[in-house]
């Protein structure tokens, strides 16, 4: 448990000289360790004391915030963190939080740590009203946690127009016409567009989307007849409503002249 850091050995000292000894103590173990430093035949030796305690324990906090993002009213979404004592002794203290919105789900309450351990605290964001929440979670350690999240509407879909109407279009060529999906509510609105008809495909705005609030996104199907006679097509919206589509292949129109000539005669 110690050692001489500088001044060891030999030394050979006239009259007013001396000679600086510095010892180290560097407990390996808990407990009081004493040591007698030998100085020579003609001088008094030194006696040390010293007390081994144990290493402190130190706190760690990780992640020390947490965002929870948009959260739809009346739903929730849970996130955690963790404490650990990453020194030794014992790492004693509570978690606590007084938020609305949020609530403790597990970890809560008081915890004691040993060298090593750690203590995993889950985090649920629940939120009763529109707008941005916080909380700061109490750690027992220098460092708490910052919790933010917004709580928002749920999405509304809203299709227009829910019809499209091709009319007459000749057999060769095509029509456009476009219908618009959007989130008139809150959160975010997810689905996808497609069609599987004969004579109608999606120009652009098809597969997938992704809209936030008030977001919209601007689908055009094209009636393209191969053929003449009424056709229909129903466009998926990934909403309640879908669109209907309804046009007509129609040939080129033929002219017929008849008579051809008008004998008029004597007048």
């Amino acid at each position: 448990h110690y050692s001489i850091v500088s001044g060891s050995g030999s030394y050979s000292l006239a009259a007013d000289q001396s000679r600086t000894v510095t010892v180290r103590f560097a407990p390996t173990s808990t407990g009081t360790k004493t040591c007698t430093i030998n100085t020579g035949t003609d001088c008094a030796n030194v006696s040390c004391t010293g007390n081994g305690v144990p290493e402190p324990p130190v706190c760690s906090v990780s992640p020390t915030s947490r965002s929870f993002g948009d959260v739809t009213v009346g739903s929730s979404k849970n996130m955690s963190f963790t404490i650990t004592n990453t020194g030794g002794g014992t790492l004693t203290g509570s978690v606590s939080e007084s938020c609305s919105h949020y609530s403790i789900v597990s970890g809560s309450g008081s915890y004691s740590l040993s060298a090593g351990q750690s203590q995993t605290v889950t985090v649920r964001f629940a939120p009763t009203s529109t707008g941005t929440k916080t909380c700061t979670i109490t750690t027992g350690c220098t460092n708490n946690v910052s919790c933010t999240g917004k709580g928002v509407e749920d999405p509304v879909c809203s299709v227009s127009p829910t019809s499209l109407g091709f009319g007459d279009v000749k057999v060769g060529s095509y029509k456009n016409m476009s219908f618009t999906i959007t989130n008139t509510g809150g959160g975010t609105l997810s689905g996808s567009v497609s069609e599987s008809c004969s004579h109608y495909s999606i120009v652009s705005g098809s597969g997938s989307y992704s809209l936030t609030a008030s977001q919209s996104r601007t689908v055009t199907v094209r009636f393209a007849p191969t053929s003449t006679g009424t056709k229909t097509c129903t466009i998926t919206t990934g909403c309640t409503n879908n669109v209907s589509c309804t046009g007509k292949g129609v040939e080129d129109p033929v002219c017929s002249v008849s008579p051809t000539n008008l004998g008029f005669g004597d007048v």
